[in-house]
């Protein structure tokens, strides 16, 4: 969850690694956060173009105040197309850097696991999102080992106040030991 440590930890790996003489990146790719500029670009216009309160509410979600309501960017049709074009984006962005970082060993300090959190919390409940999920597990950042830095949302959001309520944070805790039996990786809390 936001606040685990999670960006620290690989900070300290990379550093041992170059320590020792292996060559490391840090690659940093969240499912909708700090997407390509054309994502970015059209949900700027969805937000101008859909009436006040139907976009996605994410200052809402994250302060764990949103309304009862699904926006209209979370549900039917446009929810679904715009959770495939999330998707997609994050997918390109996350080979990309791949390509770039060739030859070095690569720390995603958001990996497999936070994409499918991240689709869950973010468009999960309203929508059918199967199609979305296979493309994350067939294209998404494959690991060898998966290091779950186990916190419960009180203790994060202690650490890091700045991006989501506890309760949004204990919400995604329990989001997270659902999906990580699903992975193949090994994962090692």
């Amino acid at each position: 969850v936001d606040g685990a440590g999670k960006s620290t930890q690989a900070a300290l790996l990379i550093a041992t690694m170059d320590r020792v003489g292996v060559p490391a990146v840090a690659v940093w790719a969240r499912l909708g956060y700090r997407g390509s500029p054309a994502l970015a670009g059209a949900a700027r216009l969805a937000q101008r173009l859909l009436p006040a309160r139907h976009h996605s509410a994410q200052r809402d979600r994250a302060a764990g105040t949103a309304r009862a309501a699904t926006p209209t960017s979370r549900r039917g049709v446009v929810g679904w197309g715009w959770a495939l074009a999330v998707t997609l984006d994050y997918l390109l962005i996350v080979r990309r850097e791949a390509i770039r970082s060739r030859g070095r060993v690569v720390v995603y300090d958001r990996g497999l696991a936070d994409a499918l959190v991240g689709l869950e919390e973010e468009f999960g409940g309203a929508l059918r999102l199967d199609l979305h999920r296979r493309l994350i597990l067939r294209w998404g950042p494959v690991a060898e080992v998966v290091f779950h830095l186990r916190l419960p949302g009180r203790t994060a959001h202690g650490r890091k106040d700045d991006s989501f309520a506890e309760q949004v944070l204990e919400s995604h805790a329990r989001r997270y030991e659902q999906i990580l039996p699903q992975l193949e990786a090994a994962v090692v809390s």
